[in-house]
């Protein structure tokens, strides 16, 4: 629930200052785990550059 809650304000506020805000109540994630649970969807794509 946390996660969705993030996921709800990150447009608004921004991953990070909302982690920061979580920090200081019994809702605290960390911004790994936050990432690691936001679906593959939501992540940036990622191009292989060749050498």
């Amino acid at each position: 629930m946390t996660i969705a809650f993030v996921d709800s304000q990150r447009e608004e506020h921004g991953v990070q200052p909302v982690l920061q805000a979580l920090a200081q109540t019994l809702a605290d994630i960390a911004p790994s785990t936050h990432y690691a649970a936001a679906p593959a969807r939501n992540r940036p794509v990622r191009h292989a550059t060749g050498s």
